[in-house]
């Protein structure tokens, strides 16, 4: 599938991406059937976003915005209508590497790189060169000026002269109105979760992109990748990575935005194509559990290495991975004894765990549930809700919420 569709976005494309599988929105779309084709938010219709606090890797938090749905329809039927004039934009950015494809099936409908293909990118980008320019956007998606989004769509000149949010000629204008309605008429900030915000982003960022490179010659522009607000841009040597950086701010500036300097550097392109997951743990975690119960020593030895790693390092998404390659694997069954108890410290220890933790849990109280220590994960669960409610942890609360409704309903 290579167009939006705006009931996709809706139903596959509306809640964040790490809720628990109870949640949908899969039967919102028929609420809205009876508007047809034609844009439903008129200038009284102001809403404001539901917002969901989810744990990032290394003890941060992300807080996801949710826009009510009807705001979501606009916004799908708005790129429905202006793909035609929409996609040409994205071909301005070369390097990038979030580019949206669209699937007609599966969990989402916008598709972006996972960043395990990134490493690679790189690598094939920048072979040649010895240095590299590293940075991102300060707070991008909450720093948006929706205002820029027909700057980015339909030019800077253009959109200054007509701001009519029903202008035919400057289109995206109504991209502009939806969003700012969408979010009691404030002007800054798009969303962070919505698959419509994936694509918003990379319109305004190509138009960057499309600034920066415009500031070399032809022949002379720089290589770089970017994926939605990361840049990494090649250079020959440290001045030349330090113009591409003034340029870069420049280009950012003329759409109101602005690096990230706390995480920017220029470091040695040997440094960047590879990823920074422990894979030389893989291995061991895999030959140990597949050798059975007698090698419960040596896999209790390797677990303890990456809670270590991941303690040292403030890298709790070192833990999702490991329990990841143990999944893939199907490797639970000969230390299940073991196992269990490691992913109840993850999922006290490491909130970032804990929805790849409470998957597995459900996964075997449906297919072993004799082998499920059910008082233990109350107790988890519970204990769980009880230290991040009142702190306005969403993410680990409805989860462990849903954790409680598998135990109770399997067992009923």
């Amino acid at each position: 599938m290579d167009e939006p569709d705006a009931q996709s976005f809706m139903d596959r494309g509306l809640l964040p991406e790490n809720l628990p599988p109870i949640f949908t929105s899969e039967k919102l779309w028929s609420h809205f059937s009876v508007s047809g084709t034609s844009y439903g938010i008129t200038g009284k219709a102001v809403g404001d976003h539901a917002v969901y606090n989810v744990s990032k890797r290394g003890g941060q938090r992300r807080v996801f915005a949710i826009p009510h749905p009807a705001f979501v329809r606009d916004l799908g039927l708005f790129f429905e209508k202006h793909w035609t004039d929409l996609k040409p934009l994205f071909d301005k950015s070369p390097g990038s590497a979030s580019r949206p494809t669209m699937l007609s099936a599966g969990n989402r409908h916008v598709r972006l790189t996972p960043h395990s293909d990134l490493p690679e990118l790189r690598l094939r980008a920048f072979s040649r060169f010895k240095y590299c320019l590293v940075t991102d956007i300060a707070r991008f998606f909450p720093s948006v000026y929706t205002h820029t989004l027909p700057w980015a769509i339909n030019g800077k000149a253009a959109a200054k002269a007509d701001k009519a949010s029903v202008s035919a000629t400057v289109f995206g204008n109504r991209l502009d109105f939806i969003l700012r309605n969408s979010q009691a008429g404030q002007t800054i900030g798009i969303p962070v979760g919505p698959d419509t915000s994936k694509i918003t982003a990379e319109l305004l960022l190509s138009a960057v992109d499309e600034n920066f490179l415009s500031r070399y010659p032809a022949t002379g522009r720089p290589a770089y990748v970017r994926h939605v607000d990361d840049y990494w841009v090649a250079g020959n040597s440290q001045e030349e990575c330090e113009r591409h950086l003034f340029h870069l701010r420049l280009s950012l500036r003329e759409f109101q935005l602005d690096i990230n300097e706390s995480k920017t550097k220029i470091i040695s392109t040997k440094l960047v194509f590879a990823d920074d997951w422990p894979f030389e743990f893989d291995k061991e975690l895999i030959e140990s559990l597949g050798k059975g119960r007698k090698q419960k020593n040596e896999t209790l030895s390797i677990l303890a290495k990456i809670t270590e790693v991941a303690t040292t390092s403030g890298d709790d998404g070192i833990i999702r991975h490991a329990i990841r390659v143990i999944d893939d694997n199907r490797l639970w069954d000969a230390q299940w004894g073991l196992l269990e108890h490691f992913v109840a410290q993850c999922a006290v220890q490491f909130p970032h765990s804990f929805d790849y933790v409470a998957r597995v849990i459900a996964w075997r109280k449906r297919r072993n549930p004799g082998t499920l220590d059910a008082e233990l994960w109350r107790h988890v669960a519970l204990a769980t809700i009880d230290q991040n409610a009142p702190l306005g942890r969403d993410s680990e609360v409805v989860w462990a919420l849903w954790l409680l409704k598998v135990l109770i309903s399997t067992e009923s």
